[in-house]
C-alpha cells in the first residue's frame, strides 16, 4: 500500500491529478477495465471517472475501446510515462531562450522570496547553478563560513563538483578557526580564497551571482535563505565584495 502512495505521489508531482494517479495505478492492475469498475475500486464517483478517464485518454495514457457495446479502458506502458515526460521537457526546453527573451524585454521589479529548512536552501542553492549557467556567467562572489560544510555534509561537496563541472569559478572572502588547510577554502582551478582576519567572524553565507543575492543563515532551528532579484543591489555588494577582496590582497 505504501509503495502505491508513494507511485501516486509521485505521479502528481509530475503533473498528474489526483484521480488521474489514482484510476492509472487502478488500472495497472487489469489487461482491461470499464469506468464502473474502476470507480467501485477507487471510490471516486463513476461520473468523475468517466471525465478522468477521458483525460488520461487525451494524454494518451490511457486507450479505450468497446467490447459488446461496453466501453473497456486498458492503462498504455509505464515507459510511455516516461518517454511522454521527456517529450514535454524538450519541449519546454526548446521555449526556454524565448521564455527568457520576453522576461528581459519587461521591467524587472526587485523581488525577494525565503525559503525555509534544508530543502529551501538546497533550492537556493540549486538556482545559484541553473542562474549562472542559464546567463553563461561564470563568475561567483561569496561571504560566507563553513557551516553549511556541516548542515548539508553530503550535498554541499557534490554541490561543488557540479559548480567546478559548470566551470564556474568562485571568489570566496571568509574567517575559519579550522584554518586555510579546510576543504572547503583551499584555493584551486576553480576557487580563490582570501581570509578575514579573525576577529572578523561571519555568521552567514552571502552569495553574489549575475542580477541575485542570496543570504543564507544556518543557525540551529533558523536555518533559511533569501534570494533578493535585484540588479542594482547586486552590483552594490559585488562592489563591496571586489572592494573587500582589494583589501585583503592575495594571500
Amino acid at each position: 500500500m505504501d509503495a502505491i502512495m508513494n507511485t501516486q505521489k509521485i505521479l502528481k508531482e509530475c503533473g498528474f491529478s489526483e484521480n488521474e494517479a489514482t484510476l492509472y495505478t487502478a488500472l495497472l492492475k487489469y489487461a482491461e477495465a470499464t469506468a464502473f469498475s474502476l470507480a467501485k475500486e477507487t471510490g471516486i464517483a463513476r461520473t468523475t471517472a468517466y471525465h478522468t478517464l477521458d483525460s488520461l485518454m487525451h494524454q494518451k495514457y490511457v486507450s479505450s475501446w468497446k467490447k459488446n457495446n461496453v466501453v473497456y479502458y486498458s492503462a498504455e506502458s509505464p515507459n510511455r510515462l516516461v518517454k511522454m515526460q521527456q517529450e514535454k521537457e524538450a519541449k519546454m526546453r526548446s521555449i526556454v531562450p524565448e521564455l527568457m527573451d520576453i522576461r528581459g524585454h519587461g521591467m524587472l521589479v526587485p523581488a525577494a522570496k525565503l525559503y525555509t529548512g534544508i530543502d529551501g536552501v538546497k533550492f537556493v542553492w540549486e538556482d545559484i547553478l541553473e542562474t549562472l549557467e542559464q546567463e553563461n556567467n561564470r563568475e561567483l562572489h561569496a561571504f560566507s563560513n563553513l557551516d553549511m560544510m556541516k548542515v548539508l555534509p553530503k550535498y554541499f561537496p557534490n554541490w561543488l563538483k557540479r559548480r567546478e563541472k559548470l566551470k564556474i569559478y568562485s571568489y570566496l572572502i571568509t574567517a575559519s578557526s579550522s584554518g586555510p588547510k579546510d576543504p572547503g577554502l583551499v584555493t584551486n582551478a576553480y576557487r580563490e580564497t582570501r581570509m578575514l582576519p579573525s576577529h572578523s567572524p561571519i555568521n552567514g553565507t552571502l552569495d553574489i551571482y549575475g542580477k541575485k543575492t542570496a543570504f543564507f543563515s544556518f543557525k540551529e532551528n533558523e536555518i533559511y535563505a533569501i534570494i533578493i532579484e535585484s540588479p542594482a543591489i547586486a552590483t552594490m555588494l559585488r562592489n563591496l565584495f571586489i572592494s573587500t577582496w582589494e583589501l585583503l590582497g592575495a594571500k
